[in-house]
């Protein structure tokens, strides 16, 4: 009879445990199909609550056994509603013991039913797991839990043997499986056009104890975070659609009359806002004195004597002046970027990656005539860096060569257009034309491909009406403009053409007051208004042949001041600045002014055996295959071409 018994009991108990694990009942959980609302519709009280039902001696055979033995059981009821209503108190004030008070208080049995409950509902997990891997409901919130918390893995591993938790493999197929959803949601909510976006700086110092070639010593990073969130409160994406009413209103726009501007708003205009704020009630007062008034009352009732204590539910708020309905705002955070927002260009490709995220935009529609595009076929491995940090030699670097092959597309484009059969510049050169006809060719390109200021050719290409105009080909000569600026420029200071120089001074003025860069402004304008307004002749000789020298006396040699300092800086922190414990605050002070001796003598003992390859000027690399490939991607982009207004749409190259 006794083994008759054990067996039904085990049958029933089995069949229930069965029953929980079937796929019927819920509780699989897949970690790579996982969605974020999964997690917040997990509710331990509703999971005790179907176990209950579902296996009711199974249930009450562990309440049997959790309870057996513990103080106060007659206090503790069994039954589910009871249960509910003990685990819904959660959060209550504190346990609390009394000298005199032996048993528990009520809070203190509440809680511990709930204990009880979780043991119950973690017991049958367990046993559900061990008759199905995939009735793995709380083992996959223990896992995500874990991974939150950063617990050791032979923690995880050791939870997960034990039937808790999920393997670590399933953790990260489950974490792989919510980033996917998150970012979908993510996308869903950009692309309404109604989102709000907010990105933030996050600086993480990396500890590295030894540093190596793969782990070095800078262990400074720069992130970007960021998130999304709905706008609510019925605002719809037609009440953002306002940028060319902004755009009209704005000081920047040169092409609004200053008449037709709104005002500049002074403090006084700002003092009108909100006008009621300064009207006086029967007591003389206005709202600002009333929330005075009322945070005087607030403080006394909730942090005065005891006896005020009574008033503190009945002083209510202060009155509102404009106030925001309230509603849950759902918030999602977009993944980090390594955008470093502290720069310009970080803060760009920040919001690139941004809108990026949430779907904002036709992916299909692609700049393919963006300078970025040449400088990924000039430097395929350094676009980022590129786009983060550009050092000044290799800026100088990707102008040049990306100036060499636009102007290279310019002869292509035109000659074809005076000669169709002349599809490259092969064939072009193989006519063998003379040394006139090129300059002839030439000075139509610098009228024609650039942006003259006699005719005005850019803003008479901006100012047609968008069904004949074309960004593209406006933005190539916009382009091509700023890159013979800046060869101008370099060409002038490098073979000490001061003339030339100043010339340079006023396009470059108008560069920078247009980015924000208004230091350079001032000080270019100082200096120009100075030397030819203010210096008499002698020092106005003596400041223009003065800004810049030429150290070797060769021509397109000449340098800046500033470059003659940073070299001697350079010797005087690295090459000449001694090593060890010699290498000390009073040496460097004291072997200052040696450095171009050291320098004189260091080349006159290589000088002097009559040793080879002593230049410290490399040749210059052979461009030639690059150029090409180059010159094949802006043939197929076609910079330099007009297209209907379909192609009319591409965002400027700069």
């Amino acid at each position: 009879m006794h083994s008759w018994n054990r067996d039904k009991i085990l049958g029933i108990i089995c069949e229930e445990i069965d029953k929980l694990a079937s796929e019927g009942t819920g509780w699989h959980f897949v970690a790579g199909r996982v969605e974020p609302y999964h997690l917040q519709e997990f509710d331990l009280i509703d999971m005790a609550q179907e176990m209950g039902s579902t296996a009711p001696n199974l249930w009450e055979m562990l309440d049997a056994w959790l309870k057996k033995g513990t103080k106060g059981d007659e206090d503790l009821e069994s039954d589910e509603s009871d249960e509910e209503e003990m685990a819904n108190n959660l959060g209550d004030a504190p346990v609390t013991f009394t000298r005199k008070q032996k048993q528990p208080t009520a809070a203190a049995r509440r809680r511990h039913c709930a204990t009880i409950i979780s043991k119950k509902v973690l017991i049958s997990s367990i046993l559900m797991q061990g008759r199905s891997q995939k009735a793995n409901w709380l083992q996959s919130m223990c896992g995500i839990f874990l991974h939150a918390i950063h617990a050791p893995q032979n923690l995880v591993n050791s939870l997960a043997h034990m039937g808790i938790s999920i393997s670590q493999t399933a953790i990260h197929r489950l974490l792989h499986s919510l980033g996917v959803h998150i970012t979908s949601d993510a996308k869903e909510v950009g692309q309404t056009l109604s989102a709000a976006y907010a990105y933030d700086n996050l600086d993480i110092k990396f500890k590295s104890s030894v540093p190596t070639v793969e782990k070095p010593g800078e262990t400074l990073k720069h992130f970007t975070t960021s998130m999304v969130f709905p706008l609510q409160h019925g605002i719809t994406a037609n009440d953002l659609r306002c940028s060319q009413y902004l755009w009209e209103q704005s000081q920047l726009n040169v092409r609004v009359l200053r008449d037709l501007l709104p005002p500049k708003q002074t403090s006084q205009d700002l003092m009108l806002i909100h006008p009621h704020t300064r009207e006086l009630d029967e007591n003389n007062m206005t709202t600002r004195d009333r929330f005075n008034a009322w945070k005087f009352l607030h403080d006394l009732c909730h942090h005065g004597p005891e006896e005020f204590r009574c008033f503190a539910a009945s002083i209510g708020e202060p009155e509102p002046i404009k106030k925001i309905p309230l509603t849950k705002m759902p918030i999602i955070p977009l993944r980090t970027t390594t955008d470093n927002n502290s720069q310009v260009a970080g803060n760009i490709s920040a919001m690139t990656h941004i809108l990026a995220q949430v779907g904002v935009g036709d992916p299909r529609v692609e700049d393919k005539t963006c300078l970025m595009k040449d400088v990924s076929v000039l430097h395929p491995r350094e676009t980022g860096s590129v786009a983060s940090k550009l050092g000044f030699q290799r800026m100088h670097q990707i102008i040049q060569h990306a100036g060499i092959c636009l102007w290279l597309d310019c002869w292509r484009v035109e000659v074809q257009k005076q000669e169709p059969t002349h599809t490259s510049l092969k064939l072009f050169a193989a006519s063998k034309l003379s040394l006139d006809y090129l300059k002839a060719l030439a000075n139509h390109l610098a009228m024609n491909y650039t942006t003259r200021k006699e005719e005005s050719q850019i803003f008479d290409l901006q100012s047609k009406p968008s069904s004949v105009c074309n960004k593209q080909f406006e933005n190539g000569l916009l382009l091509n403009e700023y890159f013979c600026l800046y060869e101008e420029l370099a060409f002038a200071m490098n073979h000490g053409d001061v003339g030339r120089v100043e010339s340079c001074f006023m396009p470059w003025i108008w560069i920078c007051k247009a980015t924000g860069k208004h230091k350079y402004v001032k000080h270019m304008m100082k200096y120009l208004s100075n030397v030819h307004f203010v210096y008499p002749p002698g020092l106005r000789r003596a400041v223009r042949y003065s800004i810049l020298i030429n150290p070797s006396g060769k021509p397109g040699c000449f340098r800046v001041l500033d470059w003659c300092l940073e070299l001697n800086n350079l010797y005087t922190k690295t090459k000449y600045g001694s090593t060890g414990v010699n290498y000390t605050e009073q040496r460097i002070i004291d072997d200052s002014v040696l450095i171009q001796i050291y320098r004189d003598l260091h080349l006159t003992f290589k000088r002097n055996p009559t040793l080879g390859h002593l230049t410290t000027k490399h040749a210059e690399p052979d461009m030639t295959q690059t150029f090409e490939a180059v010159m094949q991607h802006l043939q197929k982009a076609q910079p330099h071409e007009i297209f209907p207004v379909a192609r009319a749409s591409t965002p400027s190259r700069i």
